[in-house]
């Protein structure tokens, strides 16, 4: 059962009304078809979640994890931000530019998941800095942000 709540989960984010039904009791199907309510309905959500972020969610393998400070974990939360270095507190694994690794709080709850636009070594060196420091660190910046929003879901 665990698995079909998991499943079911993952389909209402993506726009899909769910119903779980008892195979084995007769009239189920046909009554759902007709309308009718039968067994758990999981609505679906009334903000879809893209493609692109649910192959994030969902498909890609995380290389690793950014611990992030309380005020990191209110602009991911509450005001839909980026992440930037300034924010990441420590990071574990070994990952490069692109990979997906998770934002974890202080407490040791996942709280996001994205892509990286830095590697695990360059976000090791900028991690709590400012992102007008980045160049001068690194000698080069590709982004301002650590993981961009738009690569980047709560979780």
């Amino acid at each position: 059962m665990y698995s079909k709540i998991l499943a079911a989960k993952r389909a209402v984010k993506h726009g899909i009304t769910v119903n779980i039904i008892n195979g084995r009791k007769t009239g189920c199907v046909l009554s759902l078809l007709q309308g009718i309510r039968c067994g758990t309905e999981f609505k679906k959500e009334k903000t879809r979640m893209s493609s692109k972020k649910g192959w994030i969610a969902y498909g890609s393998k995380t290389k690793g994890s950014l611990s992030i400070d309380e005020g990191a974990v209110h602009a991911l939360i509450e005001w839909g931000k980026s992440l930037l270095p300034s924010g990441i507190i420590a990071l574990s694994g070994n990952f490069g530019v692109g990979d997906a690794v998770y934002c974890i709080d202080t407490h040791g709850n996942r709280i996001a998941k994205g892509l990286t636009n830095y590697s695990s070594s360059e976000i090791e060196k900028i991690k709590g800095k400012k992102t007008n420091e980045i160049e001068g660190i690194l000698g080069y910046r590709y982004s301002d942000e650590v993981i961009h929003r738009d690569n980047l879901v709560l979780i």
